[in-house]
């Protein structure tokens, strides 16, 4: 079994003494370092924080957010998120005539997006969703000018809405069953609206109570035929109006006055400029020590 001597106070104390002894002659070399080379140091920190606050300024651009939530009726949302995300890797790479193809819209339009993004309910990206809740999902848009926002709404419903050849020829066949239903359901309505005029008309005239009795059953059951009919009717009327694959809930509505992109602050330029210019002279220092006199 080995034996541990335990550490004594003096032991401590002397080891506590060389770190704030090395901390102390590390701060005095690197506060001689800037005394040293104080012209280079200043020089160094003035002209890198000046040139990156003049190129920060430079980059600094004013622009519009605004968010629209659209709800599905067909596929899957992640389709509808991949086209999306298309359509922002075209404004990102500024292939703005693709992009003026896909949205139907003139080039000088679409020059002003920023980007496109589509987010499901929790704030995740739409592309990556592949849950099966039908939830709505949102759209945010940042343009360069808020007056084309009309224009670029309409065109993202259009785009998502007509752009799959697939949804067209569905909605196509699924719009002619439901007209021909339509009009089926109007045409029998007809049909029974006569029958219904006709025993009420005739039941007077019946002298049997029995006759009466079994024309009243008759035009109770034609009533209770005409209601289904009704309910079916409308329920395809309904279902006429939404073979729209998205459907807008709520549009863009831009801010007043524009957002300001900003980079990185003030402060944390002459911090990084004052790190940069320090950690310069204190390797110089280390590269050219000073001669002691002989």
């Amino acid at each position: 079994m080995n034996d541990y001597s335990p550490i004594e106070r003096k032991d401590v104390k002397e080891t506590l003494s060389e770190i704030l002894l090395y901390f102390k002659l590390l701060f005095t070399f690197c506060i001689g370092s800037i005394r040293r080379f104080l012209l280079l140091f200043l020089f160094l920190f003035l002209g890198m924080a000046s040139g990156s606050y003049y190129f920060n300024e430079g980059k600094k651009s004013s622009y519009y957010s605004a968010k629209m939530v659209c709800t599905y009726n067909y596929l899957h949302k992640k389709v509808y998120g991949e086209m999306l995300e298309r359509a922002n890797y075209l404004a990102a790479t500024h292939s703005f005539p693709t992009l003026a193809e896909e949205f139907e819209l003139p080039v000088s339009t679409v020059e002003k997006i920023i980007s496109i993004q589509a987010t499901n309910i929790v704030g995740s990206p739409l592309h990556e969703d592949i849950t099966e809740d039908k939830l709505p999902f949102y759209i945010t848009v940042n343009v360069n000018d808020k007056a084309i926002y009309p224009h670029i709404q309409e065109a993202i419903l259009n785009y998502l809405n007509n752009s799959i050849p697939y949804h067209n020829k569905r909605r196509e066949l699924e719009e002619d069953r439901l007209k021909n239903n339509i009009k089926f359901y109007n045409a029998t309505l007809d049909q029974v609206d006569r029958l219904i005029n006709n025993y009420t008309d005739n039941v007077n005239r019946l002298e049997s109570k029995n006759d009466s009795l079994t024309v009243l059953t008759e035009i109770n059951s034609l009533f209770y035929q005409k209601q289904d009919l009704n309910t079916k009717l409308l329920s395809d009327q309904k279902m006429l109006e939404m073979q729209m694959a998205v459907e807008l809930l709520y549009g863009f509505a831009p801010t007043t006055y524009p957002n300001v992109q900003t980079g990185i602050s003030t402060s944390k330029l002459i911090l990084i400029s004052l790190g940069i210019a320090f950690c310069i002279v204190v390797l110089f220092n280390l590269m050219m020590p000073k001669k002691s006199n002989s």
